[in-house]
């Protein structure tokens, strides 16, 4: 008895064809879960090691016995600056984080602190948020005097 007209390859096309479509949209999204969040890595790691450098630049000044407790200040942020710039960076968009500030002087101990928002769009299908992070990526380095 013959049941229809195509043979049984023709019709195995059709269920291969809604199988891909089923597949193929959770696929794409591993994939943006897997591009977006090794981006943001780099990112984090790119603040992290800016924001070091930065620290380490404004201790040289900081120690300076010679200079006043603001003029300490103001040409460590200077050097926090160069830092910033120096990686290409906009210093608008890269604020601090302690209180407003990137860098903080306070009992022999410096702090820098940066901040930087994400440059990745949030993906959100079916309720599922990728890359499920926050809006802006800190760095912090605390170097004591």
């Amino acid at each position: 008895m013959h049941r229809g007209k195509g043979t049984r390859a023709c019709r195995q096309g059709g269920a291969v064809a809604i199988e891909f479509a089923i597949v193929l949209p959770i696929f794409l999204l591993l994939l943006y879960a897997l591009v977006s969040y090794s981006v943001a890595m780099v990112q984090q790691h790119q603040l992290t090691q800016v924001t070091s450098e930065a620290a380490r630049s404004a201790a040289v000044v900081a120690s300076a016995p010679w200079l006043a407790d603001e003029d300490m200040l103001a040409e460590a942020s200077q050097r926090v600056l160069d830092s910033i710039e120096a990686m290409g960076w906009l210093a608008d968009d890269t604020p601090g984080c302690i209180e407003g500030a990137r860098v903080a002087i306070e009992d022999d101990t410096l702090t820098v602190c940066l901040e930087r928002s994400l440059s990745i769009k949030t993906l959100s299908v079916a309720g599922i948020s990728v890359p499920d992070l926050p809006d802006a990526l800190s760095g912090r380095a605390v170097i004591k005097l």
